[in-house]
């Protein structure tokens, strides 16, 4: 059996990486694994990382400093898997920290990658059957629009965070040179163009409670931006 690792790259969690961590835990095993990435998290949240997955079999956590961006977090990670699992191919699954994936579809992607070995991204489609904040929709929406303009790609969901790729894909990865949430931008496209993608639907959740954010002209102009570097860095490789 192929080894998978779940990468959670952590930014300041709450109490609701340990809600999520105890759950996706039970699941792990010696061929499904988790490597937590901890993105400068301030010393009280690392802290509750280091709680959350103390004498938790299966799991590994890295930790550096300073808040370098989550596409950085990821990335970090796959370097530590393929230093240390050289020469053996793996999966690797990434899921945000937060409790927006269920565990069942995380394992769904486990099985769905053990049982396709080709090299492909596994792409998550979040169905969503409860509210969700109106500038979340917007941002959806406008990125949506912004795949089909450069990149002639209809997706329903751009900005879901849980994916599915081998240890193939992930050396490639590493070369997109961004390190923030451009990296997750340009991994569609960039499969797109060099191997090919499989969507799996998954129940999208929003805690309501956590809505805190309003969506900006000035995010949008900032997407619009990281998609002319995108087709500009795909045209040159």
């Amino acid at each position: 059996m192929i080894k998978t690792f779940i990468i959670i790259p952590c930014y300041n969690p709450d109490y609701s990486f340990t809600r999520f961590f105890n759950n996706l835990h039970k699941y792990l095993n010696e061929d499904v694994q988790c490597l937590v990435v901890s993105d400068g998290s301030s010393e009280e949240c690392l802290m509750l990382i280091e709680h959350t997955i103390q004498n938790k079999p299966f799991t590994q956590l890295l930790a550096y400093p300073n808040n370098q961006g989550k596409g950085f977090a990821i990335k970090y990670g796959i370097s530590y898997l393929l230093e240390k699992n050289q020469d053996v191919k793996f999966n690797i699954i990434t899921a945000d920290c937060d409790g927006q994936h269920l565990v069942n579809d995380i394992i769904k992607f486990v099985e769905r990658l053990q049982n396709d070995p080709l090299n492909h991204l596994l792409l998550g489609i979040r169905d969503y059957d409860s509210w969700i904040p109106f500038h979340s929709r917007l941002g959806h929406f406008l990125s949506n629009i912004g795949f089909k303009i450069f990149f002639n790609i209809n997706l329903k969901d751009t900005h879901c965070g849980l994916r599915g790729f081998n240890s193939n894909i992930a050396k490639q990865l590493l070369m997109l040179p961004w390190n923030r949430f451009e990296f997750e931008l340009a991994m569609i496209p960039y499969c797109v163009k060099n191997y090919f993608i499989v969507t799996e639907h998954i129940k999208g959740v929003y805690d309501k409670a956590q809505y805190k954010t309003t969506y900006r002209i000035k995010d949008w102009w900032y997407n619009l931006k990281s998609f002319f570097e995108i087709r500009k860095f795909l045209k040159r490789n």
